[in-house]
């Protein structure tokens, strides 16, 4: 006979108890007197049941010195509670010190309640729609999605959400609307697979009205990279030229800040290949060919320096030693004559 692993056999057990564990509450009172004086102490317990029944222990109360145990009674269950009481009287009151507590839990229930549609007016083509669903049942609930359908209504996809019972979350349904005029359409709200609430509204589809639009050729995706690639080639290979001749010190203007420019204008043309026409992509792309040729034209035109350039752009420099030079003669030249003077006055 096949026989399930033992792993796999206390996987299942655990999920299943984790699974119908429900939250329930209530509130036991002890009773009793205190050197002849009436007591009473209230208590409020949350525990975890599983489906069902459950039972429990008394708990353990606090009490004064001198306390005279007189009677339980229990109260206030929780909404999942079906029946509650003591096991020996099968009533909330019970004279037995070391009595037990006895549930039952409502069978649970799952249901979702639709919200209303504030949007009723829809367009032919594709729709939004947003609706409020309530977990009106006592289990909780995931994977919970709208499905709207009717007379050239068609639900294209939903978005999923959890619902705890008694919360409500909001979910997005995409349809796609074929028909125009009054149409009912069919509003279901499910838990996965599990149908749980349905409802009917109706919408208004107006008939679009016809606009003339002009057929505007779009850029072919190709034949714009193409055009790019070409552009960054060419600005890559005057940037080489730039560097190379100004490293050569040529004369020549800066071209940085224009060759900088030129790199973020084809940057964001690249960027926007997709929502562009051929007319204005052709008219960008001569553009910035515009540019690109007067790079070329200065880069053409550039020179190596003469010498005598050179010797301009250094007479600064050359001048700055020669004072240099001429200051330490003069103070050399003064402090020969002051040695020489005192040499005199000493014969």
């Amino acid at each position: 006979m096949f026989k399930l692993p033992f792993i796999y056999l206390s996987f299942l057990l655990l999920f299943s108890m984790y699974a119908l564990a429900l939250p329930v509450s209530y509130d036991i009172t002890l009773s009793g007197t205190v050197d002849g004086t009436s007591f009473s102490k209230t208590q409020n317990e949350v525990k975890e049941c599983d489906e069902g029944m459950c039972v429990f222990d008394v708990p353990v109360f606090e009490t004064p010195v001198n306390f005279t145990f007189s009677n339980y009674t229990l109260s206030q269950p929780s909404e999942l509670i079906k029946s509650l009481a003591f096991e020996s009287t099968n009533d909330v009151l019970s004279t037995l010190i070391t009595d037990k507590i006895t549930l039952t839990t409502k069978e649970l229930k799952e249901e979702l309640k639709i919200g209303r549609l504030v949007t009723k007016n829809l367009v032919s083509g594709q729709n939004t729609i947003v609706l409020q669903i309530e977990n009106i049942g006592t289990k909780d609930l995931k994977e919970v999605h709208t499905e709207i359908s009717g007379d050239g209504v068609k639900t294209m996809s939903s978005q999923r959400v959890s619902i705890l019972r008694g919360q409500s979350d909001f979910t997005t349904t995409f349809v796609s609307v074929t028909n125009t005029g009054t149409i009912d359409i069919i509003i279901k709200a499910y838990a996965g697979d599990v149908l749980l609430g349905q409802t009917i509204e109706t919408i208004s589809v107006p008939v679009p009205q016809q606009i003339d639009t002009e057929v505007v050729a779009v850029v072919d995706i190709a034949y714009a990279q193409e055009q790019v690639e070409l552009l960054w080639s060419t600005v890559t290979e005057y940037e080489r030229v730039f560097l190379t001749k100004r490293a050569e010190e040529y004369v020549l203007t800066d071209l940085t800040d224009a060759l900088d420019k030129i790199n973020e204008e084809i940057k964001d043309l690249e960027l926007r290949i997709p929502d562009m026409t051929k007319e204005s992509f052709d008219r960008e792309v001569s553009l910035i060919k515009r540019s690109l040729d007067d790079v070329k034209l200065q880069l053409d035109h550039a020179t190596p320096k003469k010498f005598t350039d050179k010797l301009k752009e250094n007479v600064g420099a050359v001048a700055a030693v020669i004072g240099t030079i001429v200051s330490a003669l003069t103070a050399y030249g003064l402090a020969k004559t002051h040695v020489a003077k005192g040499k005199e006055k000493k014969k």
